[in-house]
């Protein structure tokens, strides 16, 4: 979680970064949070970052895996490679 790079999950983009974080805050929030009082990850910048740096990261993965029926290994090649075009193609919506 510390290092600075930027959270969009391949070709899901933006849009699909802000779907994630709004699909993992509603089923994990509450889970995260009473975490957060024994897991010092959690607790040190909160249940958002982790969404966001984490599991956003790893929901990603999981659904590249299962679209391109990719290994674990090979679906985080895609997921990097593919972050301009995600930019491109997903960018962020106004709310």
């Amino acid at each position: 979680m510390k290092r600075e790079e930027s959270f969009n999950p391949g070709y899901y983009g933006p849009r699909g970064f802000n779907a994630m974080c709004d699909y993992l805050v509603g089923e994990f929030s509450g889970v995260l949070k009473k975490r957060a009082v024994d897991d010092r990850v959690i607790a040190g910048r909160g249940s958002a970052a982790f969404i966001q740096a984490v599991l956003v990261a790893e929901l990603g993965v999981r659904l590249i895996m299962d679209d391109m029926r990719l290994s674990e290994t090979k679906a985080r090649q895609l997921m990097e490679h593919s972050k301009v075009l995600g930019e491109l193609v997903q960018p962020e919506i106004e709310r």
